[in-house]
């Protein structure tokens, strides 16, 4: 399909998505624009801990505004591994999203070394919009060859964090002051106080068992404040508050049923003359601009209502910007726009012996009557997934995309828990990237265009010297061999040109020229399919403590195992890529060769065998014509295909060796493809697998191009009925994984067999409904 019918599907199919969304908005009266549609894709992963050279197992489900309506903007899923060390990708995969989801594997390379890894999936569309509007998770990858980034136990990385929201300290003003005591602290401690620079306890804290506490805290200007923990043996460690501040503004959220209060206390700064001074903006956790409003900060405190309605799922801001846009403060919150429901899980008892089959049912908690979720099923050794001992909070309260990752990861974190984490995180907020945003508008224009029938490839004609875009420039594409298909399109003012593929899946030879390749020194480029934008997140250590070592291990020896005695397999012959009916074939007519006798020359076939296709000859230039039964000519400028290649000067095709020609077949009348119309078509099949040795035009361009992944099972996950023979040790660390699961009122049963490795195990549902409804539902299970 050419470029300009492309745009024209891409915006029907956009503005019956605006519509939708308009009619949605219609009591609202509220204007839609094209920023009004968005993407999301939901991941989740077997497990979160993985070592080299094992897979990862993901499930993706796609939404369009929360929620999955039709007709879907997207049909291909991107999908990245990439180390957080120095943001390379050690993996990119592309897979087919049907019926909004999504799912496949990761293959994790031999040699990347040990550490954390950002797994994420994005659509063409998405990119439109930033990395941040890209799904991302994050999983630990252990490489025992290369383990320089692990810590071990007894190194140190965990401190105690105070933080008041709002980040300063009034003088004389309650603050709302979060602290976080790190459990090798908290465990020895026995007493938490805070006191003044009079060594006077001001307050006795009350610590939970998970090390956070929370404070309204009151001081005073020019006394310096301390928190205090006495240990066992009757030493203290001691940690200063930031100093008591006599002028500033403390901002300060509170969360209801209905919004969030949004708090304003100024001390020193008054505006007398009720000039709005100051604007308080909301952003999403991909910087959209989701409120705003001016005020004037005309007395000592105030309060703004923000109906939770506007909030974006995951992380948003609360920005303070005063008029010269300076951020003065921000605060940070966490919505879930989807109700968390809960899924019940069965099995027929909670202790098993090794090698014994357990019969599973997982079923709804309340009868739905429509908008059934689908839901991701796994039954993983218990450790393998994210653990206060793989993921410090000294880490995750740093960087944002750690923090979305954990608050979206631990859906049973508790809302008291969630709200001082954030209040912590907002120390590290980056200020410079909400001034950029507030400065730099985004840019509306749909540089990436969405894949509504399947995968795409782009590209760019240019000016070899000048490096100019050449525009109008009829450029071919010849998918080869297993799925061959022929397209044309056409560059446009900025040199692109873009072609959508179909009925391809894994690494396709691809071929793709220009019409004309005369004197004009021209060169094709084609873009790369996967973003080049990766967020900063830094080189953060997988900390390895007594307890998350004995998993380690155990993790360990299960991989090597089961990569000895149940190595990785595709199988399913439904999988198996099928030979597929070239695009043009309508209508020919067909001669084989070796129906004749031995010819001498192309010119002897043309004239005597092939009575549909003739050749002419005028000063030593070829050219050939198409003729109807009758002799009719019919055309004079036929397309020439050698093996499905199109080929643009005779001259080329009748220097051939006739003896490696295998066939001919010929299309004697119009033929359309697209915007494009050709006058007969002359397709010319060789016995060799280089095209019989043809010099292709300069500035064509031969690829290997990776298209959608090749569906993949593996047998001793998938199969629930698995005999596994008991002569050979099994220690899987996953049991079970089955993706892609509707669960309807009727429930889902299944069965699989425990494995050699005793200990705990956990069954985890995760899925989501058509409107956005979270379900989750957590089993424990035991094998001794």
């Amino acid at each position: 399909m050419c470029k300009k019918s492309y745009k024209i599907v891409v915006c029907l199919v956009v503005l019956l998505i605006l519509r939708v969304v308009q009619y949605s908005n219609a009591q609202n009266n509220a204007a839609v624009t094209l920023d009004d549609i968005t993407e999301k894709v939901v991941l989740t992963t077997v497990r979160h801990i993985y070592f080299a050279e094992e897979e990862i197992l993901f499930s993706a489900q796609y939404f369009i505004n929360q929620k999955k309506i039709t007709p879907v903007l997207s049909k291909v899923l991107y999908v990245e591994l990439i180390n957080c060390f120095d943001n390379q990708p050690v993996y990119q995969g592309k897979f087919e999203i049907n019926d909004f989801n999504s799912h496949g594997s990761v293959a994790i390379p031999a040699g990347v070394p040990s550490g954390n890894y950002m797994l994420r999936a994005y659509t063409q569309y998405q990119r439109n919009f930033g990395w941040r509007s890209f799904s991302q998770l994050f999983v630990t990858i252990i490489n025992p060859l290369n383990s320089d980034n692990l810590l071990t136990a007894g190194f140190q990385t965990d401190t105690i964090e105070i933080t008041s929201e709002g980040n300063i300290l009034l003088d004389n003003v309650k603050n709302k002051v979060v602290i976080r005591i790190p459990k090798n602290i908290l465990k020895n401690g026995i007493d938490f106080f805070i006191t003044d620079s009079d060594s006077n306890i001001t307050e006795t804290l009350k610590v939970a068992d998970n090390g956070f506490t929370q404070t309204d805290f009151t001081g005073s200007f020019g006394k310096s404040y301390f928190l205090n923990i006495k240990n066992r043996n009757g030493e203290t460690v001691t940690k200063a508050f930031t100093k008591v501040q006599q002028k500033g503004i403390q901002t300060q959220t509170e969360r209801s049923e209905n919004n969030v209060k949004y708090h304003i206390q100024s001390l020193g700064i008054v505006n007398n003359n009720n000039i709005p001074d100051y604007t308080v903006n909301v952003y999403s956790g991909t910087l959209k601009k989701l409120f705003t409003k001016n005020i004037a900060l005309n007395k000592a405190s105030f309060v703004i209502d923000i109906s939770n309605n506007l909030f974006a799922d995951g992380l948003n801001y609360i920005v303070l910007t005063n008029s010269g846009g300076e951020i003065e403060n921000i605060n940070t919150l966490f919505f879930r726009t989807g109700t968390l429901n809960e899924i019940n899980i069965f099995t027929d008892k909670t202790s098993f012996k090794t090698r014994e089959k357990v019969n599973t049912a997982i079923a709804l908690t309340n009868e739905k009557t429509d908008g059934f979720p689908v839901v991701s099923v796994s039954v993983v050794k218990k450790g393998a997934n994210k653990e206060d001992h793989f993921f410090k909070p000294s880490v995750y309260l740093k960087n944002e995309f750690l923090l979305n990752d954990y608050l979206v990861t631990n859906t049973g974190l508790d809302n008291t828990t969630r709200d001082q984490i954030l209040v912590l995180f907002s120390k590290y907020v980056n200020r410079h990237l909400f001034t950029s945003v507030v400065n730099n508008p985004k840019n509306q224009f749909l540089q990436y265009l969405p894949e509504i029938r399947g995968i795409t490839l782009n590209g760019i004609v240019r000016n070899k010297k000048t490096l100019e875009p050449v525009a109008n420039q009829k450029v071919y594409l010849a998918v080869l061999f297993k799925n061959p298909q022929l397209h044309v399109s056409k560059s446009k003012e900025d040199g692109s040109f873009v072609f959508s593929l179909s009925r391809v899946n894994g690494i396709n030879d691809i071929f793709i020229c220009r019409e004309n390749d005369g004197e004009e020194e021209l060169e094709i480029l084609i873009s790369s399919s996967f973003s080049n934008e990766f967020p900063e997140i830094g080189n953060f250590p997988v900390f390895v403590d007594s307890a998350s070592a004995e998993i380690i291990d155990d993790i360990f020896i299960n991989a090597q195992i089961s990569k000895t005695f149940y190595p990785n397999s595709e199988i399913n012959s439904q999988n198996e890529l099928q030979k597929h009916i070239f695009n043009i074939d309508n209508g020919k007519s067909t001669t084989n060769l070796s129906d004749f006798v031995t010819l001498k020359n192309m010119e002897e076939l043309f004239t005597e065998i092939i009575p549909t296709a003739k050749f002419r000859k005028n000063k030593g230039q070829y050219s050939f014509a198409v003729f109807d039964s009758n002799g009719n000519i019919i055309s004079e400028n036929p397309l020439l295909l050698l093996d499905k290649i199109p080929v643009f000067d005779a001259n080329k095709i009748m220097e051939l060796d006739i003896s490696l020609i295998e066939k001919v077949e010929v299309i004697n009348k119009n033929y359309i493809l697209g915007e494009n119309t050709f006058h007969g078509v002359i397709m010319l099949t060789t016995k060799t697998k280089n095209f019989a040795g043809i010099k292709f035009p300069k500035s064509s361009v031969f690829i290997e191009y990776p298209t959608i992944n090749k569906p993949i099972n593996k047998k001793y996950l998938f199969n629930e009925n698995l005999t596994l023979n008991k002569r050979i040790p099994d220690f899987r660390t996953t049991l079970f994984w089955a993706p892609g699961i509707k669960l309807d009122n009727k429930g889902y049963e299944f069965n699989f067999p425990t494995s050699d490795s005793k200990g705990e195990y956990e069954i985890v549902v995760k899925g989501y409904s058509p409107d956005g409804e979270i379900y989750f539902g957590r089993k424990q299970i035991t094998v001794d």
